[in-house]
């Protein structure tokens, strides 16, 4: 490894600090947000969500099926 100053490692260790202090602090307030979430007040519907998730993970599924499937008849 290359060596390096003192100093500006120094100063490379207190900008690290200060990001993920930043960084932790960002994440407290996200999750204070989502914890207020009220899901039966109409403003999240979980039910749709699911839907459109089972709805994305069937699609792709297929699309994977029939990628193995041109593949196995191009041989």
């Amino acid at each position: 490894f290359p060596q390096s100053s003192g100093s500006s490692s120094g100063q490379e260790v207190a900008a690290l600090k200060n990001a993920m202090s930043s960084l932790q602090k960002d994440v407290t307030d996200i999750k204070s947000k989502l914890g207020g979430l009220d899901t039966s007040a109409g403003e999240f519907n979980v039910e749709a969500a699911y839907n459109f998730a089972v709805f994305g993970l069937s699609l792709g599924a297929a699309g994977v099926i029939l990628a193995i499937i041109a593949m196995i008849k191009r041989k």
